[in-house]
């Protein structure tokens, strides 16, 4: 018995024992929780606080800290997205958002920043999804309505979106914000008026609602109503938060109305106050890209990739700068983060065309348009280097969709109207012309066109008037005015066209162009010293302005002042790598008989330009006359004659070419061509009449020859057609003597 009781008291101590340990570990876990819950209090009630003064780092420090305590906490993980997302940290705020859209799949907050962070990378269709998914339980939420608005773009996207917000008017009656989004519906379909007085009826409704206030400045702004646009967009900025799109949209109207300091104050303040937010200093950094500040576009973009290392605008703008191959394996590696991102394809085919390779720019461009089909840029882009490829019926085909698909926007008209010449079908191109009238009646461009195309038929009288309705439309609208003005010259109306000049240049007398169409009309006149002074006056208001440095050396050849042109045309080229000017330098040193700088200046041009058919023509003309080399000669001819084989000039050029390396009928059938349409040019004659006797065609090669002789322009080869005329009317007489 004594050992029975003995284990049974054992037993008792053990039990008791492992009871104690027991208690012992649920107190210390019990107090373990109670800490971390305590904790984490602490830390949600700092963020809190943080995020009442806006203080995003530290209110960013604190939910970090809930979650390395509580990973699955779904009001830390949507606060740091919503926080993220306000910085403009959209890589950063899809992580954390699309973390809280797991763990609270009916937060509609976290609904609508996604459906914004979607909406920023083009993907259009979830964005909607999210702001009707939210109108569907909420339909006053303000946040979703002009989410379902930013999102609607293609004309169905358009008028569905139309339509369920009439429906939302019915259901709970009027509010600001959905006159807001009929009247920016409105302005995406042209419908000036119509968002005008929707706009105007929010305010009625509601008149300090900031979105409407922003819309209807933004409105007066594409109407160039200065005034009331900075009072509009004053307003909605007055109240704005300092992490707001709507305070650099303010500074940017400010810079685009020739108050630069008053838009870079507005920029610094921000940067300054809020430097964690994002979206300022990317304008700040693409401003600097734009005006060509290279250090300091690249110091900004680096300001804003220690913020966010992934940031996108940071890392495409930064990738742009290198050269044309490296900036593409930049690219390529932004792939890995971006690759349903449609603009990054889309830049990618911007930087494949600065290297020529137009097959995968198009292929890019595919890329983009699959993400996106109504990413207009990447349709019109496509569309555009497929009429390049000669593939205009699939651009027809593809524009023609988008029109019907995308609110009126002029471009895609303007290609298909281009795709339609290229097919000779003049009549669609002009018909195509004509609904651009009809669709954008304030612009003067469909007018223009017109006037073109009826210039191009041989119709000046009414190609006159197109003209003129363009300036209807648009009073000292450049293109249609220098179109009236060439028209003017050409039929010697010298002293009309000069007066029109005269006038617009009264009013503005600080515009380049305007000084380059009086120098055109002077030229005209032989009034060489006016053209002269209206060319300098051109540059001295532009320094880099092109058509003045042409106008100005075209001047000094006229009046035989060879190496003053070449001076002026070389300072130019010095700075800017421009063809046409580079072309003019090599025609000069051809004049002076410097053939080996004319040579080298080609060269560099075709560097430039590498498809410059004049270039590669004027060249080849060089190494076939004076620096002999007739392989290369042809080689250079024949490119041209691809790209131009209807041109009269390039066809004398590699027909005289093939005639010197005894391709006798293959040059005959060029020299005939150019011959014909160049009648009263007798080198040209000359050439046709020496691949004449070259195929025994003696008798029309003396027809030919005779012609030439008639003319009284001179040409280098006069004495050797003559000795030609005279040994072949010989050698006829003689034959003619023995029969």
């Amino acid at each position: 018995m004594a050992a029975h009781r003995y284990k049974f008291c054992v037993t008792i101590l053990l039990l008791s024992s492992a009871l104690l340990f027991i208690t012992l570990l649920f107190v210390t876990l019990s107090d373990h929780l109670t800490s971390k819950d305590a904790d984490k209090e602490l830390y949600m009630r700092r963020a809190t606080q943080y995020l009442a003064s806006e203080d995003f780092k530290n209110a960013e420090r604190e939910y970090l800290k809930v979650l390395r305590l509580f990973p699955g906490d779904a009001v830390a993980a949507r606060e740091l997205g919503v926080i993220y997302f306000d910085q403009g940290r959209l890589s950063k705020s899809y992580e954390y958002l699309q973390q809280a859209a797991a763990l609270e799949p009916e937060n509609d907050t976290v609904k609508l920043k996604l459906g914004a962070v979607y909406l920023a990378v083009g993907v259009k269709q979830k964005a909607k999804r999210a702001a009707n998914s939210v109108l569907t339980r909420d339909p006053v939420n303000e946040e979703a309505v002009l989410l379902l608005t930013d999102a609607a773009r293609s004309t169905q996207d358009i008028q569905d979106a139309r339509q369920r917000i009439e429906a939302l008017r019915q259901q709970v009656g009027d509010r600001a914000v959905y006159e807001v989004a009929l009247g920016t519906l409105d302005l995406r379909q042209l419908d000036t008026a119509g968002a005008e007085a929707d706009l105007i009826q929010a305010l009625q409704l509601d008149p300090s609602f900031a979105p409407a206030q922003f819309a209807l400045g933004h409105l007066y702004w594409m109407r160039n109503d200065a005034k009331r646009a900075d009072h509009f967009l004053a307003m909605a900025t007055q109240h704005a938060r300092l992490r707001s799109n709507w305070r650099i949209g303010y500074a940017d109207f400010k810079r685009a109305n020739g108050e630069r300091e008053t838009a870079d104050l507005l920029l610094k303040e921000i940067t300054q106050k809020a430097p964690d937010f994002l979206p300022a200093w990317v304008d700040l950094m693409n401003l600097a890209c734009r005006e060509g500040r290279v250090q300091d576009c690249v110091k900004i973009a680096d300001t804003i990739l220690a913020e966010e290392p992934t940031n996108y605008a940071a890392l495409v703008a930064k990738a742009n700068l290198k050269l044309p191959l490296e900036s593409l394996q930049e690219f390529a590696r932004l792939r890995s983060m971006y690759d349903r991102v449609p603009d990054l394809h889309y830049q990618i085919a911007l930087k494949q065309l600065s290297i020529r390779n137009v097959d995968q720019a198009i292929d890019s461009l595919d890329r983009a348009v699959a993400l996106d089909p109504d990413f207009e840029d990447a349709v019109v882009l496509r569309d555009e280097l497929k009429l390049i490829k000669g593939d205009a019926a699939t651009a027809i085909a593809s524009l023609t969709e988008l029109i019907k698909r995308e609110p009126p926007r002029i471009g895609p008209h303007l290609i298909l109207a281009d795709a339609y010449l290229i097919q000779h079908n003049s009549g669609e191109a002009l018909a195509t012309y004509r609904r651009m009238s009809d669709l954008f009646p304030k612009d003067p461009q469909p007018a223009l066109l017109i006037g073109m195309y009826l210039a191009r038929q041989n119709r000046p009288a009414d190609a006159r008037s197109a003209f003129e309705e363009a300036l209807r439309i648009a009073p000292g609208y450049l293109p249609a005015l220098s179109q009236i003005v060439k028209m003017d010259i050409a039929e010697n109306h010298r002293e009309a066209a000069a007066s029109r000049v005269e006038e617009q240049l009264a009013k503005s007398p600080t515009v380049p162009s305007l000084w380059c169409l009086k120098a055109e009309i002077d030229l005209a006149r032989e009034d060489y010293d006016a053209a002269e002074a209206a060319s300098i006056k051109a540059i001295e208001l532009d320094a880099n302005f092109e058509p003045a440095y042409l106008l100005l050396g075209a001047a000094y050849v006229a009046t035989h002042r060879l190496q003053e042109a070449l001076e002026q045309l070389t300072s130019f080229a010095n700075r800017n790598k421009s063809p046409a000017v580079l072309l003019q330098i090599a025609m000069i040193q051809t004049d002076l008989k410097d053939f080996e700088a004319a040579r080298s200046t080609y060269e560099q041009l075709l560097t430039v330009e590498p498809d410059s058919a004049a270039a590669l023509n004027n060249l080849a003309s060089i190494y076939t006359e004076k620096i002999p080399d007739l392989a290369k000669a042809a080689h250079l001819a024949e490119k041209a004659w691809k790209m131009m084989p209807n041109d009269p000039y390039i066809c004398d050029t590699l027909g005289w070419i093939y005639i010197k390396r005894a391709y006798y009928y293959r040059g005959l059938s060029l020299l005939e061509q150019s011959a014909h349409k160049l009648p009263d040019r007798p080198e040209i004659q000359f050439h046709l009449a020496t691949a004449l006797y070259s195929t025994q065609q003696i008798s029309a090669a003396i027809t030919v020859l005779q012609r030439a002789k008639e003319s009284n322009q001179e040409f280098p080869d006069r004495e050797k057609a003559l000795q030609l005329l005279d040994e072949l009317t010989t050698q006829a007489e003689q034959v003619e003597t023995h029969w």
